[in-house]
């Protein structure tokens, strides 16, 4: 029988580091080799492999060993459970409530989640042994609330610090028309005495023990804020922190110094415990959950690019670093579940909640034939100018010139100008599609009656729309913060108030408003996130009917295109967040775009090596499949597709090919090798 090697003593290994592979996640440890390590490789070198034992030299030279070892089964067994735990539907723990007040089974679950993750990780604060799942646990500082919206995270999270006594101090930051709600609600809930105040701008509430905060003036009171190490820190809505580099983020999670840039060190909050709310933690794109992550769990999600690279599908795109796409999403759910998120969906834990139905209808409207055409002429322009600037960086990177080179990174970098023009002729087309609107608004009112949720964006959109109606309430973004519960307990108590009529950014958070079962929107918003948000303001606990969201567009408008946009960005963050293990696909998802075919020192380095007979071979193989190309933007077998096309006909049409466009050309033709006979594809090299 072959006997083992001892890996574990065989060098003074670093100390280990969690890295996730094709093969799960796994702990890295580093060495350098020893003598004696060189003799064990030559005469073992196949059992030190299948011991998880790799070889190979740093960026700078050097020979590194590396340690691949698996977790062990007691974490293992501990990260199941809590991904078990994460989607729990219902608890026997029984929280303690106010009397005459109850909590539903799943809430009871999600404080029961709370609690056992922060006995873990506090009981393990002091536990200074090598054990991994102890370095884990002390890691694991917070906790991500990411029930849909409806679902009742307010009050989870007050029914958590019911059941710790230890938990004295309390800062809760949270959007300005939110502050108010959240101050109603832990009077309502809290099962104990607390001092609540409410910061604003000019006023720190000195003698509170629970402070209530607006994002956009913590910098005002950072001393205040690292005063004191608050008990517990509640971030409400914490996508407001999704952008790494504003002012907000950086006044809760801190910075590094950087005296290239003239920016100071700034410490994170001080918390014992740290908890965010967001029903919708990804609005766009996987990026923007990056700041919530390492501000709960800084251990594990502490390098933003280690995230990126692994979960944004990270990629040099010509002019810089592009963060903005998706990957891994399986694997990023799955250690979301098992280290900061509890996740819960409507319709797996209100069964009594009725489903919600999304319709587009298309309404006509008069005179506006210009403006739509317009429309039109834009759009086809936007997308015109994208793919050619596209195209025109795919050809310079095998041009002699860099400043051709640099040029067409400028172009595309400024080839979104005519983004703001949509805009324009958005706002346009909903201004003159208000009559149209107002006459399907009247249709509605007459067959569910006033309790109908309006939502658009601009204010000459909004009040015109509300006008039509006498007894109509409005909330956006100029409505003052105290008045707006007050609008909102008016529509759900008075049955002759409505319909509503909202800003989509103003009411997409903390507004309950089911008596509605009826959502339309007269405009709409590039973020699925904020679409859905403004949904659930009727689609949440409390509603006892069927909600139908009807969407009002225009054929052929920006706003049409839109809808399938938000759809597939909306699969993306599902997927993320809550498909089933088996509803996934067996390739990585990416957000659709386009990949660069390669950077401009490879095509350069590789246009050294090509010969003439590859060339003449590359060359054919771009005029057979520039002959089977129709033009068409979407993949159809034949020929190239999308910008492809523009990329390979330019190529083929050349009187000659450079060499580095042949190897330009032929990273392109390797994409579409089935339509190439085997003659081609082998001499191409």
């Amino acid at each position: 029988m072959e006997t083992r090697i001892a890996v574990e003593t065989l060098l003074e290994w670093s100390a280990p580091k969690e890295v996730q592979t094709k093969f799960g996640p796994r702990l890295l440890r580093k060495a350098a080799p020893t003598e004696a390590f060189w003799i064990a490789w030559r005469n073992e070198q196949s059992q030190l492999k299948e011991q998880g034992i790799s070889l190979g030299k740093t960026q700078a030279g050097v020979w590194e060993v590396c340690f691949w070892g698996k977790l062990d089964n007691a974490e293992q067994e501990r990260r199941q459970e809590s991904a078990e735990l994460s989607r729990a539907a219902a608890s026997d723990f029984e929280p303690p409530c106010p009397e005459g007040l109850r909590f539903y089974p799943f809430q009871k679950a999600g404080i029961a989640f709370l609690c056992q993750h922060f006995r873990l990780a506090l009981s393990n604060t002091h536990n200074q042994t090598k054990n991994h799942t102890n370095r884990l646990a002390r890691g694991q500082s917070g906790v991500l609330i990411a029930d849909e919206p409806g679902l009742g995270k307010t009050i989870q999270a007050i029914g958590f610090i019911n059941c710790d006594p230890e938990i004295r101090r309390v800062l809760v930051v949270t959007k300005a028309s939110l502050k108010e709600n959240w101050k109603r609600e832990m009077r309502k809930w809290l099962v104990r005495p607390m001092e609540l105040g409410i910061a604003t701008g000019q006023h720190w509430p000195s003698h509170a023990n629970g402070v209530i905060i607006n994002y956009d003036v913590l910098g005002k009171h950072l001393k205040k804020l690292h005063a004191q190490t608050w008990d517990l820190v509640i971030l409400d809505e914490s996508a407001a922190i999704k952008n790494r580099e504003a002012k907000r983020t950086v006044a809760i999670v801190g910075r590094r110094a950087s005296p290239k840039r003239g920016l100071e060190a700034i410490p994170p909050l001080p918390a014992t415990r740290r908890v965010c709310l967001s029903g919708t933690p990804i609005e766009n794109r996987p990026e923007e959950l990056w700041t919530t992550l390492y501000f709960l769990d800084p251990g594990t999600w502490g390098s933003f690019w280690s995230y990126a690279r692994r979960y944004c599908g990270m990629v040099n795109n010509g002019y810089g670093v592009d963060t903005s796409g998706a990957s891994n999403l399986e694997e990023l759910q799955r250690r979301l579940r098992e280290t900061v998120m509890i996740r819960r969906r409507k319709s797996e834990v209100l069964t009594e909640l009725p489903p919600k139905t999304r319709v587009v209808v298309e309404i006509e409207a008069e005179d506006i034939a210009d403006i739509v055409a317009e429309e039109r002429r834009i759009l086809a322009k936007y997308n015109e100018d994208l793919e050619a600037a596209q195209a025109k960086l795919e050809l310079a990177r095998a041009s002699e010139s860099d400043a051709e080179f640099k040029a067409a990174v400028k172009a595309l970098a400024s080839s979104t100008v005519a983004f703001d023009q949509m805009a324009r002729v958005r706002h346009n087309t909903a201004v003159a599609k208000v009559p149209s609107v107002i006459e399907a608004l009247r249709e509605d009112v007459e067959e569910v009656g006033n309790k109908i949720l309006v939502f658009a964006h601009h204010k000459d959109v909004i009040e015109p729309l509300a006008r039509a109606f006498p007894r109509s309430l409005t909330i956006t973004g100029e409505t003052p913060a105290e008045d707006r519960q007050g609008i909102c307990d008016i529509f759900q108590r008075d049955l002759q108030a409505g319909p509503f009529f909202g800003s989509i950014r103003a009411c997409g958070e903390g507004l309950t408003l089911t008596a509605a079962r009826l959502v339309v929107f007269a405009e709409e918003d590039w973020v699925p996130g904020k679409v859905s948000q403004a949904e659930d303001r009727a689609h949440r606990i409390g509603q006892k009917d069927n909600v139908l969201v009807k969407h009002y567009v225009l054929p052929g408008t920006i706003d049409a295109h839109m809808i399938q946009t938000i759809i597939e960005k909306q699969e993306v963050i599902d997927k993320a967040l809550d498909a089933d293990p088996g509803e996934w696909a067996s390739e990585p998802v990416f957000v659709p775009r386009h990949e660069p075919l390669g950077k401009r020192k490879d095509i350069q380095e590789e246009a050294l090596l090509i010969t003439a007979e590859q060339m003449a071979a590359i060359r054919a193989a771009l005029s057979t499949l520039a002959g089977l190309c129709d033009g068409a933007h979407q993949v159809d077998g034949q020929g190239f597709n999308k910008i492809d096309a523009r990329i390979g006909k330019e190529l083929a049409w050349a009187p000659m090919l450079t060499p580095r466009q042949a190897a330009l050309g032929r990273r392109i033709c390797r994409k579409y090798v089935r339509q190439l006979g085997a003659e081609l594809v082998k001499g191409m090299g």
